[in-house]
């Protein structure tokens, strides 16, 4: 079932421990910048910088292969987060696509904007707060959420969503797209 069709904003699918990650990631400088698309070509996204892990292709259709390419060699960093993966895939029976960490800027919003365009719809995305505070929050459809460190949210990102930090720290969250097998031919 797409999620276009399912009635849902929010999942909370469980929380990992991101302490490892956090420390790790609290010396990146020169990382947030090594590739900017994100920011250069969504407008919503200005504010934001990311840190790709693995990246698919946006522009990808249903009747095209699924490629991901693997965007680092950090072997520190897969090791910590490759658990997550494999527990999201196993959960919805695909592959990852888009693995990335992305910091907002503190004081700065995400203004409310909808996915579209086959790889966006069909993948399911994942939201997992590595460092937040009680004063940033994620708005999809109607609901309004403040996530804690560590839970796991799957938003439907066919719907409209934003973020506001109104905190003075940067905010960041690993983001986590699983492509469903059934979406890409394979059982």
């Amino acid at each position: 079932m797409s999620k276009v069709s399912e009635d849902f904003n929010f999942k909370n699918l469980g929380k990992y421990d991101v302490e490892k990650i956090k420390n790790y990631i609290s010396n990146f400088i020169e990382e947030w910048f090594i590739d900017t698309s994100r920011q250069e070509m969504f407008k919503a996204h200005k504010d934001t910088n990311s840190y790709f892990i693995y990246k698919a292709d946006l522009k990808w259709n249903s009747l095209d292969p699924f490629i991901v390419e693997n965007k680092t060699n950090d072997n520190k960093l897969f090791s910590m987060i490759d658990p997550i993966i494999l527990d999201l895939e196993k959960k919805h029976d695909g592959v990852r696509g888009n693995v990335l960490l992305i910091k907002l800027k503190a004081g700065q919003i995400i203004p409310s904007h909808q996915d579209s365009g086959d790889y966006l719809v069909a993948s399911r995305r994942h939201h997992i707060p590595i460092i937040t505070s009680d004063n940033t929050w994620f708005s999809v459809g109607s609901d309004k959420i403040n996530m804690s460190v560590g839970e796991c949210w799957e938003i439907n990102n066919t719907r409209f969503h934003s973020v506001e930090n109104y905190s003075d720290i940067d905010r960041i969250h690993l983001l986590i797209d699983i492509m469903p097998n059934k979406e890409i031919g394979k059982k």
